[in-house]
């Protein structure tokens, strides 16, 4: 190999490792949407990549740049994935538990005020009070869609 040829090929890898560290967040998601498709596909005996290309209208060499990892994945496509495989592939922290908590820590720090026990045993309950109607909401939901 000329000496030329070794130094791109060390830009290349250079390039690609910069690349990486800076798109590691959606990467990471990419590729965590990417193993939970293999895993049905896997999973179902006459479902594999040509037929959810087919379910989704394209080409099975699109598929398998998902599979990969390595794709930059619109919400539209993710929603038309989860559709065609009857699975949520993201879900987000109910709005109200992200707020309860929020809402304490600043109290605290605009008001520099510790909350005792038995108030932060209160917000605590609150939190799983309504995780459990938002699970249990889910399931029903869930349960009609599929009676329908």
């Amino acid at each position: 190999m000329k000496e030329n040829d070794i130094k791109k090929k060390n830009k290349d890898w250079v390039k690609k490792l910069k690349y990486r560290i800076e798109n590691k967040k959606w990467l990471d998601y990419s590729a965590q949407i990417a193993m939970r498709i293999d895993s049905i596909i896997e999973d179902e005996k006459d479902f594999n990549q040509e037929s959810l290309a087919k379910l989704l209208s394209v080409s099975g060499q699109q598929i398998s740049k998902i599979l990969k990892g390595e794709q930059n994945l619109t919400l539209k496509t993710i929603a038309n994935l989860s559709n065609a495989l009857g699975i949520e592939l993201i879900s987000f922290p109910p709005y109200k538990d992200t707020f309860i908590n929020l809402r304490t820590t600043i109290n605290l720090h605009n008001y520099n005020t510790v909350i005792n026990s038995s108030e932060y045993q209160k917000s605590q309950e609150a939190v799983k009070k309504y995780k459990l109607t938002f699970i249990l909401g889910n399931q029903q939901s869930n349960q009609m869609e599929k009676v329908s």
